[in-house]
């Protein structure tokens, strides 16, 4: 096991997140999203990215798994890493009418 230093622990939130029916996380600096999108559709999976866009700061980043790409979201994200599977969020504008935000 580990233990992660107060430090640590007093500026992150650790959270279990219901990406379909939990309202949003926002102004996020770090996303970690890993081997979830490739078991969901290719719709489902494009309103997702939407919504991680939404979430995250500008320049802030994305993590996804291996087999995931931010690639069908291109002015969404820029790839900074392509074997990593790291992308980082642009200014691209919000498209608010594609977000279906969970109630």
């Amino acid at each position: 096991g580990y233990q992660i230093h107060a430090n640590i622990r007093e500026t992150a939130v650790f959270a279990v997140q219901n990406v379909i029916d939990d309202p949003p996380f926002s102004n996020l600096d770090l996303l970690v999203c890993r081997n979830l999108l490739i078991y969901l559709e290719s719709e489902l999976q494009k309103n997702l990215l939407a919504l991680f866009h939404y979430s995250l700061k500008n320049g802030a980043i994305l993590l996804l798994g291996t087999a995931e790409s931010a690639s069908t979201q291109n002015n969404l994200f820029l790839q900074v890493d392509a074997k990593l599977r790291i992308y980082r969020r642009t200014n691209a504008p919000m498209v608010i009418d594609v977000i279906d935000f969970p109630k």
